[in-house]
């Protein structure tokens, strides 16, 4: 190779560009020597160096414009790959409810858990209540699921006439002392009492066989401001009545006051019960125990024949307050 360019480059006539060329050749056939031609057209032979070159840094390769050009049109027949659709999410399968109906023998039976979570209304339907209103007329209201009637209509208390006697008579402490000889009865004779509070209470009175005074006592609760009193007649012909003298006394069983003309109205026999005469009393401040003692005789009972027997009803017309 190196022969043949020697003689093309003394064809050319430059010896000096020549022997560039030569060298060039020389250096890329990476041979362990460089032949050169020297200034007097001779060839020479010349050790090359054994110091390790350099390993030669890869350059940048020079893009020609036809082959841009190839690379566009490859860019222009390539279609654009479309987007993949995403895949719906599958709808969940919803889970299916045990039916609450099983059939045995035929018969079909409902679960009582189904019942009581329906409310036994296993139709679904719209369920309503009349409720009165305060003119008297009534007002459907739609039934709710757990709510019940009793949240719907507004507690009321019982109207109950609390009013005396229009002769009604409070006897003063001193005069009973005299009627019944005694200011405090001791603790002995009170032993006896019967609580009135909530429930009523009842008496049969019956005359001592002793000569003594005779009568009953009822132990009254805080809340008792005002009393109702039945006597009943003993029998249907020829009635007779148990109408007492009511005696308040305080904690100690000291005489507070008495009543007098407190008979409100008499109710007729009934198939249900016997007739009855009413009356109402006002507990005054501080009385603890009721006192009744029998009359002989009533100034605003004039027809009604009096005894010493019979049977009371005590009713209180107060109820404690829930907390």
């Amino acid at each position: 190779m190196t022969d043949r360019l020697f003689r093309q480059c003394r064809y050319v006539g430059g010896l000096l560009l020549c022997g560039g060329l030569i060298l060039t050749a020389q250096a890329a056939d990476i041979q362990p020597f460089y032949t050169i031609v020297g200034p007097d057209g001779r060839m020479m032979v010349v050790e090359r160096p054994t110091t390790p070159s350099k390993k030669s840094t890869p350059q940048a390769q020079e893009i020609v414009p036809s082959q841009l050009d190839r690379a566009a049109q490859t860019l222009q027949r390539t279609p654009a790959t479309p987007a993949t659709p995403a895949t719906p999410a599958t709808p969940a399968t919803p889970a299916v409810e045990p039916s609450p109906i099983q059939v045995i023998d035929g018969e079909s039976y409902i679960e009582s858990e189904y019942l009581e979570e329906r409310e036994f209304n296993t139709d679904n339907r719209k369920r309503f209540y009349a409720i009165p209103d305060a003119d008297g007329s009534l007002s459907n209201v739609e039934r709710e699921k757990g709510i019940r009637l009793s949240s719907l209509v507004a507690p009321s208390a019982p109207q109950i006439d609390v009013s005396l006697s229009a002769g009604y008579q409070r006897i003063p402490a001193q005069d009973l002392w005299v009627l019944t000889d005694r200011k405090c009865f001791s603790g002995q004779q009170l032993k006896a009492s019967k609580r009135l509070g909530e429930k009523p209470v009842e008496f049969w009175p019956r005359p001592s066989f002793k000569p003594a005074f005779d009568f009953v006592v009822a132990e009254l609760s805080t809340h008792v401001r005002d009393i109702r009193l039945l006597s009943y007649a003993r029998q249907t012909r020829s009635p007779t009545f148990y109408w007492p003298l009511p005696i308040f006394l305080d904690e100690r069983g000291c005489v507070l006051e008495g009543v007098n003309r407190y008979q409100q109205q008499q109710l007729k026999a009934t198939f249900l019960q016997q007739a009855a005469i009413l009356g109402t009393l006002h507990v005054p401040t501080g009385a603890r125990y009721l006192l009744l003692t029998p009359l002989a005789e009533a100034v605003d009972l004039p027809n009604i024949q009096l005894s010493d027997q019979g049977q009371l009803r005590l009713v209180s017309l107060q109820q404690p307050t829930s907390p």
